[in-house]
């Protein structure tokens, strides 16, 4: 259901997560041995396997599946095989796909339930997606359209809390509230169950061309409300070590998540906490590799965790979806069409592998430095470059 009151919209919380303690803030540490939690976004069909442990070789420490939709899960024996793709016996120790959070989608607290004991020995939580702003997911009702619904959502967080095995249960969400409203509704998510909050800085109308600027004094006032009982993360207007840094110090929230800042460019936001030396570079140069290394590192990755065998459903969308946003600087404008054709044609990684020796063909024509690379994909709805 819609906000009954027609309130102003705020943010809402993305992630909740449920322990036996629920007043225990260290049930976290004991996944992510760190005292700040740097997260990679659960994105739909771009949260696979091997973009997951990119990003953890650039500093993430906390990583989401894709959203997984539950009634799908339970009834397609072939969707249910791809997403289920987690431990991976010839994975190295360095790079354990772990901690992972998987993410549901649903609005049957029952149905729900039933895909969360499938994936919980996998994994070492459960989120419901409380936040997707997608109108599939509005004529699914889930989403940030369950967080509408008042007593039905909390009956679904409570349910899932009391009776999954883990007990490790969290949600992402974007509410048709003002944030006062939306506190009643947190307050009420933590009652039943929920051990995490990750609070979106924007509402779920703010997309697309109206994406604008995400609200950190909202999310300061959910840390203030909710930070002593449980930890929070924060996401919105992340694009670099700096951001993170005074997103942290400004919302004074246990972490931050991003999406598509580090979809764009992994090493952007959390590299500089596992390579300090990069943390006195200009916010606009790059902390790593460019992006063209980026994109042949993830394609090296995707050998041995095939996004169709690694929660990418598409498979080959997939990785088309990526090199696109990896390379979006080097594959707009009018002179780029035979470029952008290569990705969307490709079928192969030999295909992409392909397109990369051109574009890096072009770069030493133009004598291409990285240190002139700047997002692109990240700032492509904000006319001014500035989010």
């Amino acid at each position: 259901m819609e906000n009954p009151n027609n309130t102003t919209e705020d943010v809402a919380p993305s992630s909740f997560t449920r322990h036996q303690r629920v007043l225990d803030r260290k049930w976290l540490q004991k996944i992510v041995k760190n005292d700040v939690i740097y997260a990679t976004a659960p994105m739909i069909e771009q949260s696979d396997t091997a973009f997951r442990i990119l990003t953890r070789r650039y500093g993430a420490n906390l990583c989401f599946t894709p959203m997984i939709h539950a009634t799908t899960f339970l009834r397609k024996d072939s969707y249910r095989n791809k997403m289920l793709h987690f431990d991976r016996k010839d994975s190295t120790k360095e790079e354990m796909d772990r901690p992972l959070i998987a993410q549901i989608a649903g609005a049957n607290k029952e149905t729900l339930l039933e895909c969360a004991k499938l994936l919980e020995p996998h994994v070492d939580a459960i989120d419901l997606n409380l936040g997707c702003p997608t109108q599939t997911a509005k004529r699914g009702r889930y989403g940030a359209y369950l967080l509408g619904s008042g007593p039905h959502v909390v009956g679904i967080v409570r349910h899932l809390a009391d009776n999954s095995l883990a007990r490790d249960n969290p949600c992402t969400v974007v509410p048709p509230y003002d944030i006062e409203a939306s506190l009643k509704v947190y307050n009420d998510l933590v009652d039943a169950g929920a051990s995490m909050l990750t609070v979106h800085g924007r509402t779920k109308d703010m997309k697309g061309e109206a994406t604008g600027k995400a609200n950190w004094d909202a999310i300061r006032r959910v840390v203030q409300e909710l930070g002593h009982r449980v930890p929070i993360l924060a996401n919105g207007n992340l694009s670099c070590w700096q951001d993170v840094c005074e997103c942290l110090k400004h919302t004074t929230a246990d972490g931050v998540m991003s999406s598509e800042g580090i979809l764009e460019y992994p090493p952007a936001l959390y590299f500089p906490a596992v390579c300090p030396s990069t943390r006195v570079l200009d916010p606009g140069r790059r902390p790593g590799p460019g992006r063209l290394a980026v994109a042949r590192e993830y394609l090296e990755l995707c050998k041995t965790y095939p996004p169709e065998q690694g929660n990418g459903a598409s498979g080959m969308q997939c990785l088309q979806m990526h090199v696109n946003t990896f390379l979006h600087a080097d594959l707009e404008g009018k002179d780029c069409d035979c470029l952008r054709k290569m990705v969307m044609s490709s079928q192969t990684l030999q295909d992409l592998n392909r397109l990369l020796e051109k574009i890096e063909q072009r770069h030493l024509q133009l004598k291409h430095g990285t240190d002139s690379e700047c997002l692109s994909w990240y700032y492509r709805h904000f006319p001014d470059g500035k989010s």
